[in-house]
């Protein structure tokens, strides 16, 4: 896929935090992901707003598939997360971690194993020509030393101008999409 030929719409990329070291996945990032389903899905802001969403991982195919087959079972961490089966017998501690994450995570989102939808393109990009370039890749970032991408959303506007740019500093302080469909009205009205 060419940006070229999206030329005309609104384009976010997202870069997820995703390892390459095996069994380890960014929490936050399969949310982001999972949000990003059910944002479409409910609010249809690619339409609403003229835009394509891209996920751009700076791995292979494989990385990739096992990203998406997480999700459900990340899902269900972060319900257990916000809704302990004990909560009466937390701690103070507990108690504001539980508290933290409800809302961190405001979504009680779930999708089946096996059935991730993916109505955005996946872009790959296991030689890391673009994503290394960027600056939103690295093989150490956060004390973690693993092959990884760097939290970030890029937003083009239709001439491709590029009118929004993140890159994360900490794992949990990405944009919402309430926040990027504020961004994408912003860019709508100029």
């Amino acid at each position: 896929m060419e940006l070229s030929s999206l030329k005309g719409k609104n384009v976010i990329i997202i870069v997820p935090r995703v390892y390459a070291a095996e069994g380890r996945w960014c929490t936050i990032c399969n949310y982001q992901y999972a949000d990003a389903v059910e944002t479409e899905k409910t609010s249809g802001l690619r339409q609403k707003f003229n835009a394509e969403i891209l996920f751009l991982f700076p791995f292979d195919k494989n990385v990739v598939t096992e990203f998406l087959a997480v999700i459900p079972a990340q899902l269900e961490k972060i319900k257990g997360w916000k809704y302990p089966a004990e909560p009466d017998k937390l701690d103070r501690q507990g108690q504001k971690r539980m508290e933290r994450r409800k809302k961190f995570f405001p979504k009680d989102l779930s999708l089946k194993e096996g059935e991730v939808p993916r109505p955005f393109p996946l872009l790959l990009d296991a030689e890391r020509l673009v994503t290394k370039p960027l600056g939103v890749f690295a093989t150490e970032w956060t004390g973690s030393k693993t092959a990884q991408g760097i939290p970030t959303v890029f937003i083009l506007d239709k001439d491709g101008l590029l009118r929004f740019k993140y890159i994360s500093q900490t794992t949990a302080d990405r944009p919402s999409w309430a926040y990027l469909m504020k961004i994408l009205e912003m860019i709508e009205k100029k």
